[in-house]
């Protein structure tokens, strides 16, 4: 008796399972299933592409600095903190996201260029740059753009943030710099 109270209660077990977990093979979820798929990003944010290239400040004149102009040069330093005629040049790196950065401008009456590297980040290229300045007395300092710094795509152009430090003068600020042709 026991025996025959056992079986019947395994095979009431199963067949409870079989309800409960079970569906009729021709049923339709009446809404599509969530998923936790990856949002997929524009090609613009996924490299460097957008940046790549030689940017510089509209004067309105056609005028600014060249890059193969004078370089990382000051009579004498000033502690203005900003920097003036601001120039980008970004060239891809082989892996699409980084680059190779150069920055140059006129920083704290000092005309510097400087070369780094850049990131890319969710659409926000991130950059370092640095180099020497020679001043007019003989003597050398270095400037450097290590942390904070970023290109931003914008309608208009590229927003070029900078925070840095040239010759022990802070500088910081942004320019917006249109691409070359």
């Amino acid at each position: 008796m026991i025996r025959h109270f056992v079986v019947g209660f395994i095979v009431a077990a199963a067949a409870a399972g079989f309800v409960a977990c079970g569906t009729p093979p021709d049923s339709q979820p009446t809404q599509p299933t969530a998923t936790s798929a990856p949002i997929a990003t524009t090609s613009s944010d996924a490299t460097v592409d957008g940046f790549v290239g030689a940017w510089s400040p509209d004067t309105g004149d056609g005028a600014s600095l060249d890059f193969d102009g004078p370089e990382n040069t000051a009579d004498r330093i000033i502690p203005d903190g900003v920097c003036r005629f601001v120039e980008f040049r970004v060239d891809r790196e082989p892996d699409s996201r980084s680059a190779k950065i150069a920055f140059a401008a006129r920083c704290a009456n000092a005309r510097i260029r400087g070369v780094g590297a850049g990131q890319l980040n969710e659409g926000i290229l991130h950059w370092r740059a640095r180099g020497v300045v020679a001043l007019a007395s003989g003597e050398k300092c270095e400037f450097k753009f290590v942390e904070g710094n970023k290109a931003v795509r914008v309608p208009e152009g590229l927003k070029v943030h900078y925070d840095g430090v040239v010759c022990d003068v802070a500088v910081a600020g942004t320019q917006l710099v249109k691409k070359k042709p």
